[in-house]
């Protein structure tokens, strides 16, 4: 079980890390580049449920990794009067006390932003 766990784990932040690099690459590109590699290149959309394996929404934990950032700032982030909060507070969704980001809203958030 510890062992599953652990591979599960990896197996996330492979995932995270390959996300990460690919929207930083797909914004330091030029825009004839990028529109050249639009044909072969998956959506933010695609990269974030392959992300979430498939669920429709990204736990705060799971934001906060695609954002590199700690839980803790993230939340922190989101209780301020920022720019990212504005963004991100329309995106969010409680189940019970939980706090979830429907995906296509943080797409749409990271496409506009350039992250």
């Amino acid at each position: 079980m510890l062992l599953h766990i652990s591979t599960s784990n990896l197996q996330q932040r492979t995932t995270q890390r390959l996300l990460i690099g690919t929207l930083a690459q797909r914004h330091s590109s030029p825009p004839a580049a990028r529109r050249r590699e639009a044909a072969d290149m998956t959506t933010t959309v695609d990269l974030l449920l392959k992300f979430t394996g498939g669920s429709p929404l990204l736990s705060q934990t799971q934001l906060a990794g695609v954002l590199d950032r700690s839980p803790d700032g993230l939340r922190m982030s989101l209780a301020g009067d920022n720019d990212l909060a504005r963004r991100l507070n329309p995106a969010k969704r409680k189940i019970g006390k939980r706090v979830y980001f429907a995906v296509l809203d943080v797409a749409k958030v990271l496409d506009e932003t350039g992250v």
